[in-house]
C-alpha cells in the first residue's frame, strides 16, 4: 500500500513538472526572398532612420524595411565600417541588406512599397513638376514656365504659369486646375474635383472640341495666303515686280514706311469722312486701297524671299508661281512649327508654355516684318504703278546723204 502512495506521489509530481512551460529560446525568422529585379532597381538614395530602411528610386516610388523599435542605429555604422564598407553598394543591394540583416539580427516584417507623402506644397520655376503615380501632395502644385503632369494626387490646386496642368488617368487634383498661357488637359480616368480653367496669353483661333483644330486653322491660314499669293501675281505681275524692285532697293525704308502707315490708317479714315466729298472714297476706295496694299506687297515680298532662297541655297523654283509659294513658306515657317509644336507638346517634356509664347511671339515678329515691309513698299510704289514704264522712242531713221555733182 504504501508503495502504491508513493508511485502516485510521484507521477503527480510528474505531472506538475511537464506542465510547466519551457521558455523557447526566440528564432530568427527567415530572411524573405528578394526578387533578382531588386537589384536592378534604379536606387537613388537609401536612408537608415527610426522608420527602417527606406530606399528611393528614380521614378518616386519608397521601398520601406521595417524593423524592430530596440535596434540602435548606432551599430550600423560600426559594423559597416568593420566590414569594410562605408555604404550599401547600389550594385550588390540584395546581397549587402542580407548581411546587415544578418549582422543586426532584427526582424523583417516585409518589403513594403508605400505612397511617397509631400507634407507640404510644390512650388518651381522654369523647370516641370511631375507627381507620380501614388505619390501625395498635401498643399498646392504651382510651376511657372514649364508643365505639371499629375499621376498622384494633389490635395490642393495646381496651378501653371506659362505651361500647361495634365492629368493622367491615374491622376487626381482636388483643388483647382488651373492653367494660365496654357491649357489643362484631363485623361479619361483623371480627376479635377474643383475648376478647371484654362487662360490663354494671345488669342488664337482655338475650337476646344478638338485639340487639333489649332494646328488647322493655321494650316488654313497658310493655305488661304498661298492661294491669295498665286492668284495675285497671275493677275498683275507688272505691279508685283515694281513693289519688289522697291524692296530690293529700300527695304528698312519700306518697313518704316509701312508702320506710319499703319498709325495714319484712322486719323486718314477720320479725315476722309469729315469731308462729303471724301465720305464715298473713305467707304469705298480708302478699304479697297488698303486691301489691295496688303495684298500686292505680301506677295512681292514672298517673291522676293522665295529668290533669296533660290540663290543661297539648293532649293529650285521653276516659276515665278513657285518662287512665291516658296517665299510664303518662308513667312510661316515659324508660326507653323509653333503649331505643330503646340499641336504634339506633350511629347517633348522640356517644353513648357512658357517656350511656346516666346516661340509664338518670334513667330509673329518675323511674319508682321515681312508684311510690313510689302505694306510700305506697295503704297511706294503706289500699288505697283510708279515708276511708270518708260516707252522708248521710235529710232528716227537716217536722212540719206546725196551728193550734188556740179554739172558742168
Amino acid at each position: 500500500m504504501k508503495r502504491i502512495w508513493l508511485a502516485a506521489i510521484g507521477l503527480v509530481f510528474c505531472g506538475i513538472v511537464s506542465s510547466q512551460q519551457v521558455p523557447q529560446t526566440p528564432q530568427t525568422p527567415p530572411v524573405p526572398r528578394v526578387d533578382s529585379d531588386t537589384a536592378k532597381l534604379k536606387v537613388q538614395h537609401i536612408e537608415i532612420g527610426p522608420e527602417g530602411i527606406v530606399i528611393r528610386d528614380r521614378q518616386g516610388k519608397i521601398l520601406k524595411i521595417q524593423h524592430s523599435a530596440d535596434l540602435d542605429l548606432r551599430e550600423i555604422d560600426s559594423i559597416l565600417k568593420s566590414s569594410g564598407k562605408s555604404k550599401i553598394e547600389i550594385e550588390r543591394l540584395k546581397a549587402d541588406l542580407e548581411a546587415l540583416h544578418d549582422s543586426l539580427a532584427f526582424e523583417f516584417q516585409g518589403w513594403e512599397w508605400g505612397p511617397e507623402h509631400n507634407e507640404g506644397g510644390i512650388v518651381r520655376f522654369g523647370s516641370s513638376i511631375h507627381v507620380a503615380p501614388g505619390e501625395v501632395v498635401e498643399g498646392d502644385v504651382v510651376c511657372l514656365g514649364n508643365t505639371i503632369n499629375v499621376d498622384g494626387l494633389v490635395r490642393g490646386s495646381a496651378v501653371a504659369i506659362g505651361g500647361r496642368v495634365i492629368v493622367s488617368n491615374t491622376g487626381s487634383v482636388e483643388g483647382d486646375a488651373v492653367a494660365v498661357g496654357g491649357h489643362v488637359i484631363k485623361h479619361p480616368g483623371g480627376r479635377i474635383e474643383g475648376e478647371n480653367v484654362s487662360v490663354g496669353f494671345v488669342p488664337i483661333p482655338t475650337f476646344s472640341f478638338y485639340r487639333g483644330a489649332q494646328l488647322a486653322s493655321v494650316i488654313l491660314l497658310f493655305l488661304v495666303f498661298v492661294f491669295m499669293g498665286i492668284i495675285g501675281y497671275a493677275l498683275a505681275p507688272k505691279h508685283v515686280n515694281k513693289i519688289k524692285a522697291k524692296l530690293e532697293e529700300k527695304f528698312l525704308k519700306t518697313v518704316f514706311l509701312g508702320i506710319l502707315w499703319q498709325i495714319l490708317i484712322l486719323p486718314v479714315f477720320l479725315l476722309l469722312i469729315i469731308t462729303v466729298i471724301g465720305i464715298p472714297v473713305a467707304l469705298l476706295l480708302y478699304p479697297l486701297f488698303l486691301f489691295l496694299a496688303f495684298v500686292l506687297g505680301f506677295v512681292a515680298i514672298a517673291m522676293y524671299l522665295g529668290e533669296k532662297i533660290k540663290y543661297n541655297t539648293r532649293v529650285t523654283a521653276s516659276s515665278p508661281t513657285a518662287t512665291v509659294v516658296l517665299g510664303t513658306m518662308a513667312i510661316f515657317s515659324l508660326v507653323l512649327f509653333w503649331a505643330i509644336l503646340d499641336f504634339g507638346g506633350d511629347w517633348v517634356p522640356f517644353l513648357g508654355g512658357f517656350h511656346m509664347v516666346l516661340l509664338l511671339l518670334l513667330a509673329f515678329a518675323m511674319f508682321y516684318l515681312f508684311a510690313t515691309a510689302g505694306f510700305g513698299a506697295a503704297i511706294m510704289t503706289r500699288l505697283g504703278t510708279r515708276p511708270k514704264d518708260v516707252v522708248p522712242n521710235p529710232a528716227v531713221p537716217p536722212q540719206a546723204t546725196t551728193s550734188a555733182h556740179a554739172t558742168t
